[in-house]
């Protein structure tokens, strides 16, 4: 049976000090070079930071090193994990709010069924690998912060965006559903 068990804790924030956030392996996560140099997989690019920033999409899935990894793009932004259970966590990425943050996980946490019909932006089907993903921020690479979502055995997984504008906050929300 598929362990599905996400490993973070229960709320967390990450911080993003100069782009996109990146969802990979353990292994890319270590090959990753950030802005400071270039990889052998990304040819086209001078950086591995530059692939990432390429994404045009809220978050976009693309292949580094052989394997599948996934780019939460737009611009730097703080990101929030919340875990509702044991198949589904929240990363939330704040665009700009002049609330306090609870008042906005509440929302969130209330009106789920509500933001899933009407803000959908895109979705990506994700195989998160045996081992788990890390998610790093791109410009630092391999040697940066990263959180880990722990998975025994490969899981099919889909991660959803939507973007959440009220009068008191932006935020772009990617909603990891495993299994």
């Amino acid at each position: 049976m598929e362990s599905r068990r996400i490993v973070v804790a229960d709320e967390m924030w990450i911080e993003s000090l100069g782009g996109p956030l990146v969802g990979s392996s353990n292994r890319v996560f270590r090959l990753w070079a950030g802005a400071q140099g270039r990889s052998f997989a990304v040819e086209d690019y001078s950086t591995d930071y530059d692939f990432a920033c390429d994404v045009k999409e809220f978050i976009e899935k693309r292949t580094f090193l052989g394997e599948e990894i996934f780019v939460m793009g737009d611009e730097p932004l703080r990101t929030f994990f919340v875990r509702r259970n044991e198949h589904k966590i929240f990363l939330l990425r704040q665009i700009w709010s002049n609330v306090e943050f609870d008042e906005v996980k509440s929302y969130i946490v209330e009106y789920e069924a509500d933001i899933e019909k009407k803000c959908l932006q895109n979705s990506i089907n994700f195989i998160f690998p045996p081992g788990g993903i890390c998610i790093f921020d791109s410009a630092l690479g391999g040697e940066g912060k990263y959180i880990e979502i722990e998975c025994e055995d490969k899981v099919s997984s889909v991660i959803y965006t939507y973007r959440i504008q009220e009068k008191r906050f932006d935020f772009i929300v990617h909603e990891v559903v495993l299994g």
